[in-house]
């Protein structure tokens, strides 16, 4: 956030300060780059937050302390450097925020804040508990963290939770010996439980929220993807005024471009250069293609995990993607925000608006479904129990049942719901009219 570089502490009430170290880490290093780059993402951010009507620069001195000493490749000796370098940090009483560095660096950090504190309880999230004796010999390393620290007394851990725990371990050791140095131990769905029954403490929309961000591993690409013959596209080769036409009356900020058919595809449009093309009168066939090309298509395939996208996105500064199938070919598009609405919800500005885009309501107070919604869209936000195994649009679960391209004016039930086929079109089901089934009738006595 472009904040000042100060070790003058007095006054101050955050620091920030990076530990470029990843000698502990076992997979992937990378992590002593995280400073800089953090720094760098960093100087997008903009301090008010208009939600809470703060200025966070003028409600806090924020200062970087830089990056602290680190020796590549001697594990211990950087323990020490850093522990040193934090104490007037630590004395300052300023709230610290570290950035970069393997997970071994935690530790390091406990001495210091320990020498000053005494053992102190850890609330940690992560997938794992780094909490094994050692790593083919090796003592300190980013899986041994917190077994070292309750051993040294930084760590007070009956007062502790590990929370979030998932993924495959090298076996129940790894989880008993959390649970025998005193953790608390939480896996996902255990803290999904959690959050589920603190009705009292945390609000309703807040609880959906976590909810949300605990269900995004859970859920893939496919399962919210905008389907290939729903993807808003410019073809190249359709006549010249039909394509500004579409242009102008877009309502998005970036439009794939092809060529005769989806799976040519050229770029990505960028609308606002093509707006200053526009305004400029300088866009002609061969300069929209030109900037089509210069951002190319971003695929990942099938099954991804939404939690996984997320991170690809952040990571490549994307925000689409055409998902692939087994066989190469496109099955849908997925979007930054089809994934930020997972977790927040619909994104509107009419707040009176129905709670999904692919839902309205008719005169009758019937519902009026797009048939390419999805299974998990419909059952989420408006409360059904539709099958969630199997197809995962409307469309394909009443092709499915039906096992035939119904004609309109079809009607069938399934579960507690009548559904009327209203619109056809390219062999699919574009618009069903869902109404609730009458309860049955009791025998009479």
């Amino acid at each position: 956030m472009r904040a000042p570089h100060v070790t003058e502490l007095a006054g101050v009430d955050a620091v920030v300060y990076g530990i470029p170290f990843d000698t502990a880490t076992s997979y992937r290093t990378g992590a002593r780059f995280g400073p800089e780059a953090i720094r760098s993402a960093s100087s997008l951010l903009r301090p008010y937050n208009p939600a809470l009507a703060v200025n966070v620069v003028d409600a806090l001195s924020i200062v970087d302390y830089g990056d602290l000493p680190v020796s590549p490749g001697d594990t211990e000796r950087t323990y020490a450097q850093v522990e040193e370098a934090l104490a007037p940090i630590v004395e300052a009483g300023a709230f610290a925020v570290a950035l970069g560095g393997d997970h071994s660096i935690t530790l390091a950090e406990l001495r210091a804040l320990a020498r000053k504190h005494g053992p102190m309880a850890l609330v940690q999230l992560d997938s794992h508990g780094d909490v094994w004796e050692q790593y083919f010999g090796q003592q300190y390393f980013h899986g041994t963290t917190f077994k070292r620290a309750v051993e040294e007394g930084l760590l007070d851990a009956a007062a502790s939770v590990q929370a979030g725990m998932r993924g495959s371990l090298y076996g129940a050791q790894d989880i008993k010996d959390a649970l025998d140095l005193g953790f608390t131990v939480l896996s996902t769905d255990e803290l999904r439980t959690v959050v589920a029954e603190a009705s009292a403490l945390v609000p309703q929309r807040h609880r959906q929220m976590l909810l949300s961000i605990l269900d995004l591993e859970r859920v893939s690409v496919d399962d919210i993807m905008i389907p290939r013959q729903e993807i808003s596209a410019i073809d190249i080769a359709q006549n010249w005024e039909d394509i500004i036409d579409r242009l102008r009356q877009t309502p998005h900020s970036r439009l794939p471009v092809y060529d005769g058919t989806l799976s040519n595809l050229i770029g990505i449009l960028q609308m606002k250069r093509v707006a200053q093309e526009l305004a400029r009168g300088t866009l002609s066939r061969q300069r929209l293609m030109e900037l089509a090309a210069a951002r190319e298509p971003y695929f990942v395939p099938e099954g991804t995990p939404l939690n996984q996208q997320l991170a690809q996105f952040q990571r490549t500064r994307r925000r689409l993607a055409f998902v692939v199938n087994e066989y190469g070919d496109i099955a849908g598009l997925v979007t930054l925000e089809d994934i930020l609405e997972e977790i927040v919800g619909e994104f509107t500005t009419d707040p009176t608006a129905v709670t999904h885009k692919d839902v309205s309501r008719d005169a009758a107070g019937n519902w009026l479904v797009n048939g390419s919604a999805t299974i998990r869209a419909l059952n989420r936000t408006l409360g059904w129990q539709l099958p969630a195994l199997g197809p995962r649009t409307l469309n394909g679960l009443l092709l499915e049942k039906l096992e035939t391209i119904p004609t309109p004016g079809t009607a069938l039930r399934i579960g507690d719901y009548d559904f009327e086929i209203l619109q056809i079109a390219d062999n699919a089901i574009r618009t069903v009219r869902v109404r609730q089934a009458p309860a049955p009738q009791s025998a009479s006595a």
